[in-house]
């Protein structure tokens, strides 16, 4: 009777294709979520369900731009990408979180946008990203949790890893370390592959696969927060007042608005000059950074949305063109008409609009005093 009651069951699983009403209902909104970028497996997306589910905070899964290989072969291209069918095999009773954890053409923007903590995993240090032990981040995420903000932890293509795009919005990273990265340990000198090459070529325990390294992360978290929970209450900040912050997508609005207003305040600058476009690029990445070093208070980013809206304004009100165009004219009129030097120039406008002009920008200023001498 009992194997007649299972393969009943598993007829109306496969008939579902997702398990059904044999699945459990999912958990309330997540304050976690697992964000996987670009993922190529099915069967790692699968896993990783399971395992988030099996560590519930609860938690979300979301899946930004899937490779064809974890979509079914048959996707016709709706709004809800349909995932393969092996990915549900390996959810296991975790088969509800993969119905809604895709949008088609979802960013890891989007995906992020109402975190206020985004973490970012890595098997190696990267440039201009702070990282920490996995210990420190899951006391991080575990503080900022009982603060009442959302945490979003990105993980990345099993090949290539974490875009820069994509590390950008994480105020920090993390490494789990692996026999490879922590000395010469008895499994190192073992020299056995175990998951990627090392940077010498060898085969050496560097990165884990895709769904180990959810399962591992999702544990230290899970552990950090119950052992607060059990162990030692008054260890949780939860009950003060703790001021609101900036969500991944109030941060990206707030980097928009000042770089809108740094390039307002450009001066002769040529939208379509190629060095130009790599100054603003360049610029973009270091307000970015500046931005992303730690949490910022709602509170706190008020006064900053305001000057760089109020710089935008006036900018167009003053016309930063012509106010340095008519200095470098007046300073070449001083000195008899000869063309400044860029030195000289630069000290002059400190002096009289209180502004420093790049030196891209002081070269134009003098060349426009060339163009008005005489031939």
């Amino acid at each position: 009777a009992r194997r007649r009651a299972r393969r009943s069951a598993a007829r109306r699983t496969e008939a579902t294709g997702n398990g059904g009403e044999h699945e459990p209902p999912p958990p309330p909104g997540g304050v976690v979520s697992f964000v996987l970028c670009a993922p190529e497996g099915p069967l790692n997306v699968g896993a990783a369900a399971r395992v988030i589910q099996n560590f519930s905070l609860p938690s979300s899964l979301r899946v930004v731009r899937p490779s064809a290989s974890v979509l079914r072969d048959d996707d016709d291209g709706a709004s809800a990408p349909r995932l393969h069918e092996d990915a549900y095999k390996f959810a296991v009773h975790a088969k509800w979180m993969l119905d809604d954890c895709c949008a088609r053409g979802e960013s890891v923007l989007e995906a992020v946008a109402e975190a206020s903590l985004v973490v970012a995993t890595t098997a190696r240090p990267r440039e201009n990203l702070p990282l920490l032990t996995l210990g420190a981040a899951c006391e991080k995420m575990r503080d900022e949790i009982a603060r009442g903000g959302k945490c979003a932890i990105l993980f990345g293509n099993e090949r290539t890893g974490l875009t820069n795009e994509e590390l950008e919005l994480a105020e920090f990273g993390v490494s789990i370390p692996t026999s490879a990265t922590v000395g010469t340990s008895a499994m190192a000198r073992r020299n056995k592959y175990s998951g990627g090459a090392g940077v010498d070529g060898s085969q050496t325990a560097t990165s884990l696969n895709l769904g180990m390294a959810v399962g591992v992360v999702a544990y230290e978290l899970f552990s950090q927060v119950h052992a607060v929970r059990e162990d030692d209450e008054t260890k949780s900040i939860g009950g003060f007042n703790q001021p609101h912050r900036l969500t991944v997508g109030e941060r990206a609005a707030l980097i928009d608005d000042v770089v809108a207003a740094r390039r307002a305040v450009d001066v002769f600058a040529d939208v379509n000059a190629e060095e130009d476009v790599i100054f603003a690029e360049k610029e973009r990445r270091a307000i970015t950074a500046v931005l992303s070093s730690g949490p910022i208070a709602t509170r706190d980013a008020t006064p900053i949305f305001m000057l760089a809206r109020r710089a935008r304004a006036l900018a167009r009100l003053a016309d930063p063109n012509a106010l340095v165009a008519d200095a470098a004219r007046a300073y070449a009129r001083a000195n008899g008409g000869a063309v400044p030097s860029t030195k000289s120039l630069n000290a002059y406008i400190r002096e009289t609009l209180g502004i420093s002009l790049t030196k891209r920008e002081l070269e134009r200023a003098a060349a426009l005093v060339r163009d008005d001498l005489p031939p």
